[in-house]
């Protein structure tokens, strides 16, 4: 097998991975299994179980790539359903990750998708979360009017995990790509939810309107109402080490924007 270069989270260089059919599983992939079978179907929510698979893919490619700092940030939260997943990935509970919603100023939910509730979200973060809810700073706020100084005097270490699943305009969606993209980790993954959803169509024009400026922020998959996007540096790297992982099956490569984006088996 080609050895694929990896980019050093301390440096930011290059590295060789060594040639393996699959990226062993680990505490972390465990942890993810153990929640997908227990609290994950205890939350309300609106996330497809191969979600969870999703990002237990995402997680082996980040820890092939030694990818250590960083935690979880997610706009949109309602009762933590996959937030919690995502916080899972984080090993350290010292690691900051950020929850952001509306939560009770829903006047400002124009589009009212989703109605975040943040007593249940407290309460499922202390019984369900990998750290018990210890690591996470949660901030009522509307995503489009925080700058990235907001986010970051926050949580300082960048988020290596990213979800967007905030407003469902396209203003909304532009807006949160934005912002996401000047505070993710250099190597770090952004998931944009309902990304083929017929309800909300306003989250693909987003995407495309964003991809249409030509960022350094470019898809690399989609799978189970999502689509997953990367630093342009680490583009070839994330597909390589995605379809290695062996969690996902990745059938086909399809076109968005000009972009190839990995597509996974439902």
């Amino acid at each position: 097998m080609t050895e694929t270069p990896i980019p050093s989270r301390a440096t930011g260089s290059w590295h060789t991975a060594a040639p393996s059919s699959t990226i062993p599983p680990g505490e972390t992939d465990e942890w993810l299994l153990a929640y997908r079978d227990g609290g994950y179907g205890e939350i309300q929510g609106w996330l497809s179980p191969g979600a969870m698979d999703l990002v237990r893919a995402l997680a082996a490619a980040q820890g092939a790539m030694q990818m250590t700092d960083g935690g979880a940030m997610e706009i949109g939260i309602f009762h933590g359903r996959f937030f919690i997943a995502l916080n899972g990935v984080v090993r350290d509970a010292t690691t900051p990750s950020i929850a952001i919603d509306l939560f009770a100023d829903q006047a400002l939910n124009i589009d009212g998708s989703g109605q975040g509730d943040e007593s249940t979200f407290r309460a499922n973060l202390a019984r369900y979360d990998r750290h018990g809810g210890r690591n996470v700073t949660i901030l009522q706020a509307d995503s489009t009017a925080l700058t990235p100084s907001d986010i970051l005097r926050q949580v300082p270490i960048r988020p290596r995990l990213i979800s967007i699943d905030g407003g469902h305009t396209a203003e909304h969606v532009v807006s949160d790509l934005t912002l996401s993209a000047a505070v993710v980790a250099p190597a770090g993954l952004i998931l944009v939810d309902d990304i083929l959803s017929a309800g909300w169509l306003g989250v693909f024009e987003g995407v495309v309107t964003y991809l249409m400026r030509r960022p350094t922020l470019w898809p690399v998959a989609v799978g189970y109402n999502k689509l997953v996007m990367c630093p342009m540096s680490v583009h070839e790297a994330y597909r390589s080490l995605i379809m290695r992982s062996g969690i996902v099956s990745f059938p086909k490569t399809t076109r968005l924007c000009g972009y190839d984006v990995l597509v996974a088996a439902h």
